[in-house]
């Protein structure tokens, strides 16, 4: 799949979370930012991960998300509980 010249990924990426949150959660929630890695793979097989964020969420707060992803209690299941 060719990415669209005329179209900033991070505007992409945005776009396509936004339109799914209803996925996520059903309690009428918006997105105010987002973080994410991804795995990349060369056409030599050599792999990295690569970090981006929204151009809404400052760095220092893409960071604490990784962090809590990381490091955060998580709910036993899938469900989307209350913190």
């Amino acid at each position: 799949m060719t990415p669209d010249a005329d179209v900033d990924p991070r505007d992409a990426i945005d776009e396509a979370i936004r339109a799914n949150v209803a996925g996520v959660t059903d309690r009428g929630a918006v997105v105010t930012g987002w973080a994410m890695v991804v795995e990349l793979m060369d056409e030599d097989g050599r792999r990295w991960l690569a970090r981006a964020h929204a151009e809404t969420t400052p760095p220092w707060a893409a960071s604490g998300m990784h962090h809590e992803a990381l490091y955060g209690a998580w709910p036993e299941d899938d469900e989307d509980d209350e913190p």
